[in-house]
């Protein structure tokens, strides 16, 4: 018989399903419920779907492992959008919703997104775009699709909006429909295709979690833990010019996945740069158990307002910085003092920081690199921090200060374990450039017991053919580091 629908914030009890011995059970399902359970644990997707096939009893016993774990790959060129048949699924048997407990999109939108195919369902679609037209999705299971989602209270615009996406087989609306039921979700991850347009995820995250509950029927996924929503930020390479002006994840969209009251770990980008910096919500998040953050944000601005609602909470920060600076008209000053200020929030409870600067530029490197102005040294009071990776440029500012060897003193704490430099956005071979990044390095290589006592490993990490060091440069580095006693590794990818 079919399994009763479980309660929503609990965990499922197989042992309420009766198996009722015959003389043609299978010999499986002779054996204990807790045994079938922990065999079905240990089978792969496929082979869950064909014990499914069994008969209806082991069905039920595979669906809760059939559903736990949703993974579709969503290729742009896709002809038939694979998510309708799980959500055509769900609108049936809506209690196939309450198994599912990771749910990840896998999905291009960078390089080439088409198969190349005359027919490429990606370009014809580009086609009726620049025509003013749209595709229309004429199937039955739309319909129940659209249906499903009417259920919800939301207000009439919005639904209408939604159900004439729906009907254009939007991956963003349709993801949308599904994350509306997902209410024993843990992990939620979103590929590119998904993040770059998520209006309507945007608009399920913000009626669950910024309005009160009694406006809507969503769940309040207090389960959520863990949460990756990137995507890769347009360059002037691989992008055309309405690209580049148009902003492709907005903070209305993603800010709400700081009020998830269970998040741990999340992986975000806002690529808003045309808005000042505010919570979706009247008060700003509370996020208790939040621990690990990864922020990939052009803007630096951003950084205080959100790393201030994690302080004493957060441990890990990776913050990838991109520089978009295309024109040598265009002069971009990097706050260093804003920065500082903003992960000294943080001094309390990190222990790894990690800073990534991008410029979207392939080999040969951007020939206008970013002017800088402070410095970092608010670092040097982060009493627990053990592992650092920090763009050059960052370190001792650019162009170079005068005083950078005081200032690498000064940035660098005491607890540091490990310390990694990255080229970031300088493009090396200048014999000139590389001596004074030697010479600031030097004052503080030369006494850097005194200075970081615990450090175990000094990494160079520069990008291949791109950013290498010349050869004399590199080896009186090494040599330096012999002499002194310093780990010391350089390496390229």
């Amino acid at each position: 018989m079919d399994l009763p629908p479980p309660d929503s914030t609990t965990e499922l009890d197989h042992k309420v399903i009766p198996l009722v011995e015959h003389k043609t059970t299978p010999p499986l399902l002779r054996c204990p419920v807790d045994i079938v359970n922990l065999i079905l644990g240990f089978l792969a997707q496929s082979d869950l779907g064909a014990a499914g096939l069994v008969n209806k009893a082991l069905l039920t016993l595979a669906e809760p492992f059939l559903y736990s774990e949703i993974r579709v790959s969503w290729p742009l060129c896709v002809d038939h959008p694979p998510i309708f048949r799980l959500l055509r699924n769900i609108a049936r048997r809506p209690h196939l919703a309450l198994y599912i407990r990771s749910f990840t999109v896998d999905g291009e939108i960078t390089g080439r997104p088409y198969c190349g195919r005359s027919n490429c369902q990606y370009l014809q679609d580009n086609r009726r775009s620049s025509r003013g037209e749209r595709r229309y999705f004429d199937r039955p299971e739309i319909e129940e699709i659209i249906a499903f989602a009417k259920r919800l209270e939301l207000p009439g615009p919005d639904r209408d909006t939604w159900t004439k996406a729906l009907k254009h087989g939007s991956r963003d609306a349709l993801i949308a429909v599904l994350l509306s039921r997902l209410v024993n979700l843990r992990s939620l991850k979103l590929a590119e295709g998904v993040a770059k347009n998520s209006r309507f995820i945007g608009m399920i995250l913000r009626s669950a979690l910024c309005e009160p509950a009694s406006s809507h029927g969503l769940p309040t996924f207090e389960h959520v833990c863990d949460v990756s929503f990137n995507l890769t930020i347009n360059n002037p390479k691989h992008s055309t010019q309405a690209d580049l002006n148009i902003p492709t994840v907005l903070r209305a969209d993603v800010l709400p996945f700081f009020y998830l009251p269970g998040i741990q770990s999340l992986s975000l980008t806002i690529d808003d740069l045309h808005a000042d910096f505010q919570w979706p919500a009247s008060i700003p998040p509370v996020p208790k158990t939040l621990t690990s953050l990864e922020l990939t944000c052009p803007k630096g601005q951003y950084l205080g307002p959100i790393l201030a609602v994690t302080k004493g909470l957060l441990k890990s920060l990776h913050w990838i910085w991109h520089y978009r600076r295309y024109h040598q008209e265009d002069v971009h000053v990097v706050n260093l003092n804003e920065i500082g200020a903003a992960i000294h929030q943080l001094s309390d409870t990190l222990t790894d920081l990690a800073i990534s600067a991008k410029d979207g530029y392939p080999i040969g490197g951007n020939p206008f690199p970013p002017v800088s102005r402070g410095s970092l040294r608010e670092l040097g009071y982060c009493d627990h921090l053990t592992r650092l990776m920090v763009p050059f440029i960052f370190l001792v500012g650019w162009p170079i200060h005068t005083d950078a060897a005081a200032q690498i003193k000064q940035i660098l704490p005491k607890s540091l374990e490990y310390l990694t430099i990255t080229d970031g956005t300088l493009n090396y071979g200048n014999s000139q450039v590389e001596e004074l990044q030697l010479a600031a390095m030097r004052p503080w290589l030369e006494n850097w017991q005194a200075y970081t006592p615990r450090l175990r490993l000094f990494w160079l990490l520069f990008r291949v053919v791109r950013q290498r060091w010349l050869r004399p440069m590199q080896t009186r580095l090494e040599l330096l580091c012999t002499q002194v006693g310093l780990p010391v590794r350089i390496s390229y990818f």
